[in-house]
């Protein structure tokens, strides 16, 4: 029996609207508009490290994307499920929890790694993403299909992913 694809996706802003409990942490507005760099509040390295682990809870009380959960579930069909993310491993228990609370298939959960390298020694089909910087890495390994956000100039939703991954 054939082995199915690879469907490699991200979480923060993919799946998870992380980028609006950023903003709350900060006090910032317009969350949809805009890719939170940790390096525009003068954080480096470590420091963002630092700040996801004084505030796990971010994670946490993220919201999913609309109609990420049922998509991916129908995708689950078809594709085996590896949810790529920078997140850090200390957030692991908390995002798997999330990801099973919030209805989303089971898959594999890599944490904290090079998105890239791990689509490529995965072998990854397609994978969902919203980061521009991201997007360009992932572009050279696999097929990419951004969601839809301003900051990445993407005006697809779930429900289009699915079903452009669907007819492939």
């Amino acid at each position: 029996m054939k082995q199915k694809p690879m469907l490699g996706v991200d979480i923060c802003n993919t799946i998870a609207e992380v980028n609006r409990e950023i903003g709350k942490v900060f006090g910032l507005p317009d969350w949809r508009s805009c890719h939170y760099s940790m390096e525009q509040f003068g954080l480096m390295g470590s420091e963002i490290d630092e700040l996801f682990l004084r505030h796990l809870d971010i994670f946490e009380k993220a919201r999913p994307v609309e109609s990420a959960a049922e998509s991916l579930g129908g995708l689950s069909r078809i594709y085996r499920v590896a949810y790529i993310t920078a997140r850090p491993p200390q957030s692991r228990e908390i995002t798997e929890r999330w990801l099973k609370g919030h209805g989303f298939p089971p898959g594999l959960l890599i944490m904290g790694e090079d998105k890239a390298e791990a689509a490529r020694v995965l072998r990854v089909a397609a994978f969902v993403e919203d980061s521009p910087a991201d997007i360009a890495r992932l572009s050279r390994v696999c097929r990419v299909l951004p969601v839809g956000w301003e900051y990445n100039g993407s005006q697809a939703q779930w429900i289009d992913i699915r079903e452009t991954l669907e007819a492939v």
